[in-house]
């Protein structure tokens, strides 16, 4: 008899292929996309790449945008294979088997459809990953390793996610098949619909969810921040897409049909009515068709947009060709050697350097800015994009020409975003009298992204910054190298 279950599950399988095959597939999909996700994170040679530690960032995050939509696409597919099989299922029972017969095969069936799904996703996701990584480092245009690895962890975290995956499938299914009448089962097919009920409560917290998610996407400024909440907001946008498109377009055909002057329309009449039921049997399948077309559309876009403006984006983090930073904490005035120094190596190194300048910047890393300028926090953890850089005037006149003459408490205010206008700048207890305010700095952080841009402050003299913050290890000194080449050099 025990020999009897694996073959009555495996001929079950075949005999309904057109089900099965379409569930295989899907589930070896994300089994594959699972997998190579995991391993470039876990890659070493993707953590060596130039901004790897970034990508990893978001393919961690990705990594539970992903489980969250196979757990839930997965879960609808096995219950329209368990409702098309209610028949079937029904049949066993009449013909003498009892509920732990009938559960035994259902268990076999998940367990051969478990092994092939893991086995040809693994398979796909272990042969494509080393090509997706390869990708990857073409697109960063850096060196290619052929080095090809299996991750031992990668392989155990995918077990791990989609044995408990699969094995909450068949519970669900199993409890499913307990709780339903033989007699129900074989009738399943040809009994008619009920009438589907309008599950308010779950079509209202679909409403917040989406609504909660885009607030956060709409409202968050800090791409920092914006960084991790993204994915919070995405995973939240999967949920409640699938709760709208169950439960809440019921609850809206339910509005349209209290609507007695709507409703009992000839051109409405039958479409509403119908609708309800349309949506009840297909609600979950048209959730994931938007998801995935919306997945698609942000991947396609975001990429293109990324890579499209590359030049762009360098352009503004790095202004000129030529940039060094040597950090320092001595007083600056005693530092013309070093100045020196560097100017020397750069012209015996670089070919054609033209436009040099080196200058002395005061640099705050630690605090944030306000409506009245910039809040210094010493005891603050942690870097952040938050900086503001401070100059001389007579380093600004150098760089860009000019013979602007500074007074004390006034300042100039150089910042790459145009939005960003002070009156009067302060820092703490110190503060400056914008005399002007202009769109061009001096300095750059080498960012991409930045919360308000690059600020930088020019006055006519530092050391009341120095003498005030010097005890709390900042500002930090910068001794600051840009130049330009002339063409043709190296």
């Amino acid at each position: 008899m025990k020999a009897l279950y694996p073959q009555l599950a495996w001929n079950s399988i075949c005999k309904n292929s057109r089900y099965y095959v379409p569930y295989i597939i899907a589930g070896a999909m994300m089994v594959m996309m699972f997998y190579i996700m995991n391993y470039l994170n876990a890659s070493i040679y993707v953590a060596s790449l130039l901004g790897g530690s970034a990508m990893q960032m978001v393919f961690g995050l990705g990594l539970w945008v992903i489980t969250v939509f196979a757990f839930i696409y997965l879960f609808y597919t096995n219950s329209f294979l368990i409702r098309v099989r209610d028949r079937e299922l029904g049949l066993y029972s009449i013909l003498g088997m009892n509920r732990k017969n009938i559960l035994t095969i259902i268990a076999m069936e998940s367990i051969l459809v478990y092994g092939i799904v893991i086995a040809s996703g693994l398979f796909c996701g272990i042969g494509l990953s080393k090509v997706v990584e390869l990708c990857l480092a073409h697109l960063v245009e850096q060196p290619i390793s052929l080095a090809f690895t299996i991750d031992s962890q990668v392989l155990s975290n995918t077990l791990l996610v989609f044995t408990g995956i699969y094995g909450f499938l068949f519970l669900w299914s199993a409890l499913k098949i307990s709780t339903t009448k033989a007699l129900d089962l074989v009738h399943g097919g040809s009994l008619g619909e009920k009438q589907p009920k309008a599950n308010w409560l779950i079509a209202l917290v679909g409403l917040i969810l989406l609504g909660v998610a885009y607030y956060l996407a709409v409202t968050i400024e800090d791409p920092i921040v914006a960084m991790s909440m993204f994915f919070i907001a995405v995973i939240m946008v999967i949920i409640a897409t699938y709760l709208l498109f169950i439960a809440g377009s019921i609850v809206l055909c339910r509005i349209l049909q209290n609507n007695k002057n709507y409703y009992y329309h000839p051109n409405h009449y039958i479409s509403v009515s119908t609708m309800r039921f349309r949506m009840k049997r297909n609600g979950a399948g048209l959730a994931s068709i938007c998801i995935l077309m919306t997945m698609v559309l942000v991947m396609s876009t975001m990429s293109s947009s990324m890579y499209i403006g590359l030049e762009s984006s360098l352009e503004k983090a790095y202004p000129t060709e030529v940039m060094a930073d040597i950090s320092y904490t001595d007083d600056p005035d005693v530092n013309k050697d070093l100045k020196d120094a560097l100017d020397a190596f750069m012209n015996e190194k670089i070919t054609g350097i033209k436009d040099a300048h080196s200058f002395d910047i005061l640099q705050f890393m630690s605090g944030s800015y306000t409506q009245d300028g910039y809040m210094y926090d010493p005891v603050k953890d942690g870097w952040t994009y938050n900086e503001l850089y401070i100059i001389d005037v007579e380093d600004y006149n150098a760089i860009y020409g000019e013979s602007i003459t500074l007074k004390d408490g006034q300042g100039l205010l150089c910042t790459s975003d145009q939005s960003i206008a002070y009156d009067n700048f302060r820092i703490n207890d110190l503060s400056w009298e914008i005399i002007d305010t202009v769109n061009r700095v001096p300095v750059s952080n080498g960012a991409i992204i930045s919360p308000q841009g690059i600020v930088c402050l020019v006055v006519n003299d530092l050391n009341p910054l120095v003498e005030a913050y010097s005890s709390y290890g900042e500002p930090g000194y910068s001794l600051h190298f840009i130049s330009d080449v002339s063409h043709g050099g190296s």
